[in-house]
Formats: C-alpha cells, structure tokens, sequence
C-alpha cells in the first residue's frame, strides 16, 4: 500500500522538481553503455504482510587466505609481494582479486579452473565456480564494504566505474553492479549509528568533489534511514511520528538523488534507485514512468531497473495485476535481443505470492506456457547458476512435470537454504521423486 499518509511539502517539493527534471532535459536518453543483466536486485523493504524466509541462511565454511596484514607475514614479504608477486602463490592470487578478503569462491573453485590462472593476476571472475549467493556476497558485496571500512574512496569509485558498465555479471546474468547498492545498505544497518555513516558518506564527498558514486551512497543512505524510522510493517500501523521522521529522512535522499541525475550519469543505478524512492513515497505513476522509460532506452540489460519498475505496478503500491501483465509483456520484447523470453520468468518470479502467485489456469497467474518456456531460455543461457535452477524448480514444482522439477533440483544440491521453493523443498522432493539417496549421491558428484 502506498505510503501517502504525512507527506511532507518538502517531499512534494522535491517531487515536483524531479518530475520537472524528467519532462525537460535531464532525463534524455544519452549514450548507451554495454547491456545485459546481476544477480542480487537490490532489495526493496519487503511489503507488509510477505513472509521472510524461514530458516537459518547457510554458511559456508571453506579455507581462507590470510590478509597481507596478517601477522604472520613480515613488512618485507608485504612489500615483496606487492612489487613483484610470487609465481602460482595462492594468497597472493586471492588477495589480488578480492581487495585482501578472504574469498570462499577462490577456495571452492575447481582445480583445472586454477590452473588456468595467470600468476599476479587473480582469478577471472567466469571461472569462479561456487554457489550465488556467495558470489554476491564474495564478488560484490565484501569488495565495497572492505573499501568503505577502510575510507579507500578512490576504489570505491573505481569498482562503481568498473560495474557500471554492465559487463561483469554474476552467473545467473544479472549485474554485479546491483550488489554496490546491496552492500551499502547491508553497512548502514549493520552499523545502527546513520549520522556517523553520513559524516563518513560526507568524508567521501569532501576526498573526492567529483564522485558520482558518493551521492549515490547519500542518496541509499537517505532511505535506508527513512525505512529505519517507519519500519517495514503496515503502513496503517505507522504512527504519525514515524511517518515525519520517514519523509524528512527521504527528502535528504531525494535532494542528494535529484542533484545526481541533473548530471545524467551513465549508470543505471541512481535510475533504479530513483523508481524505488518515488514509489515509496507514493509519487504520480507518470513520474516514475518516465524515469524509467528514459533509463530503460540507455540501460536496456539492467534487470534492476525493470523489476524496480515492475514493484511500482504492483497492487500494494497502486498498480494492478493487469497492468503488471501488460508491463512484463513490454518488458519482455524490449529485452528479447539478448535475453530472449526470460524477464517473463524473472519478473513474475518477483510477485510469486498473493494475487499473481504461479497456480496454472488460475486467473492473475503467469501463463503456464509461456513460462515454461521462459524457465527454459534462462536455463539454457545460464546453467551454471543455482539460482536458475531454483528459479526453474519453484514453478515446475506446481506442474505435473516431474521430469524437470528433478533436472533442475540437481542444479542447487547443498543450498536449500538459500532458495524460497513453494510450499517446501522436501514437499516438492516427495511430490516429484527426488529422494535423499539422490541429494547424497549429488553432493559427492556421482
């Protein structure tokens, strides 16, 4: 539901000034940067009444490189490492690649993958082979929190630089750009204390006057604080307080967010975020619109980007699910040159409850059809990814195609966890014959 309840004139101000920044100039489509797709959208506050998911996340425990800090080495390994790195020496490799993280992926990836790495130069991101949501985590995440603790502002804007244009993606297509946005969220809440993130997010601005990914991060920062005020339960339950306290926190990151896109940046990021503000505040759909239509003419493999939109067309924020319908089919088409028919899977995978929860023949329900062959595209192009094969084994679950619930199923062996599967993985499992003996037998790659 749409959070219209106290907005303030300051909100509607700063609206305004956006939607005039629309219709005019600024958010006229320039140039088009490299396309296609990352894995972890960034998440919007869960909408009231959608469950999280049950069950403790798994973590997984493999061996770790020890940092360059480490005690363990003395400053004149440090300093030789840095000048002239060791041939095939596996820390080094891992702290080369991961900004001195610890990486799970290195230390999960296969043997013939670490053969082909060229000594001092890390591990190109393709051959990593672990699960998802590790990548996400590894790959994207721990990169710019290790950055941001550490006030490196100069790497910060060159990871933002680097991911902007779209060519690193995780396994499953998506962006690995989504993940900077991610990690910065993730940072302000872990960290409780938002006025010292500010005064570090200014830090930022002072070190560096021309960053574009420093006013991202007050414009994150600015609704990261405001969700924090309201909370993510209904919005009826709100009290007045919260609500002020909610809009005066989202103007400061409207204002930061309206300054970045006068600038037109050649980034999908501020774009998306911008659609996720003026939806939850509650702004007129042809606002949002037209953010969007100008982002999606220069950024058309953002999948960020249309799920955001899509969020903006569901019910509980004043869309329908016939006008979800209607924007999955035009969203489709503008991504068939390099996706094909696989933002119909992506984007009703997104709204897989309520409503328009998958149920074939029921009305409001994606189409079993063109789902099917939805799921299908997106294995095909992308079959190392777990993620996919969950994707794909969520829907075939409520089919009577038992032979490919259980062609999938193989693909996310020893992550359960990670994945929602409707109404269970062990009630799919018996429904469609996948037994334990075959996840034992999966595990030890037989």
């Amino acid at each position: 539901m749409r959070p219209r309840t106290g907005i303030t004139v300051v909100s509607l101000g700063l609206l305004a000034a956006l939607a005039v920044t629309v219709i005019r100039s600024q958010f006229s489509a320039g140039d088009t940067p490299p396309q296609q797709p990352a894995q972890l959208q960034a998440q919007a506050p869960s909408p009231a009444g959608q469950a999280p998911q049950p069950g403790k996340r798994r973590i997984y425990v493999l061996p770790r490189a020890k940092p360059l800090t480490d005690e363990r080495y003395s400053s004149k390994e440090v300093a030789t490492f840095r000048a002239a790195p060791p041939p095939n020496n596996p820390d080094f490799d891992v702290l080369r690649q991961y900004d001195e993280l610890p990486t799970i992926c290195d230390a999960g990836s296969r043997p013939e993958d670490r053969a082909k790495i060229e000594p001092g130069k890390g591990i190109p991101m393709q051959n990593v082979h672990c699960p998802d949501v590790v990548q996400a985590r590894d790959i994207g995440e721990l990169r710019v929190q290790a950055a941001y603790d550490r006030g490196d502002y100069e790497r910060l804007d060159g990871l933002w630089a680097d991911w902007c244009t779209g060519e690193k993606r995780f396994a499953d297509g998506t962006w690995v750009l989504d993940a900077f946005r991610v990690a910065l969220e993730q940072q302000f809440k872990l960290v409780g204390d938002y006025g010292e993130s500010l005064r570090r997010i200014r830090d930022w601005q002072v070190a560096r006057p021309g960053s574009v990914a420093a006013r991202f991060a007050e414009a994150v920062h600015g609704r990261s604080w405001a969700w924090q005020a309201r909370g993510t339960g209904n919005s009826r339950e709100v009290s007045k307080e919260a609500w002020m306290l909610f809009h005066k926190r989202m103007d400061a990151g409207l204002e930061s967010l309206y300054n970045l896109v006068q600038a037109s940046p050649a980034c999908a990021a501020p774009y998306t975020l911008a659609i996720d503000m003026l939806t939850d505040v509650g702004a007129d759909g042809e606002v949002v619109r037209k953010v969007y239509d100008t982002a999606a003419s220069r950024f058309p493999g953002s999948h960020g980007l249309h799920l955001a939109m899509a969020r903006n067309l569901e019910p509980q924020w004043g869309g329908s699910v016939e006008q979800y319908h209607a924007f999955v089919d035009e969203v489709v088409e503008r991504t068939r040159p390099f996706e094909g028919t696989g933002m119909y899977a992506r984007l009703f995978e997104s709204v897989d409850r309520g409503a328009m929860a998958f149920q074939p023949g029921r009305a409001g329900s994606p189409d079993a059809d063109r789902l099917q062959a939805s799921v299908v595209e997106l294995v095909s192009r992308y079959p190392t990814s777990s993620r996919i094969a969950a994707m794909a084994a969520n829907f075939a679950c409520r089919t009577t195609d038992s032979d490919s619930y259980r062609r999938y199923r193989a693909g996310f062996v020893g992550q359960e966890l990670d994945y929602w599967i409707t109404p269970s993985v062990k009630a799919c499992d018996h429904q469609h014959g996948w037994t334990v003996q075959k996840t034992a037998a999966k595990s030890a790659g037989k």
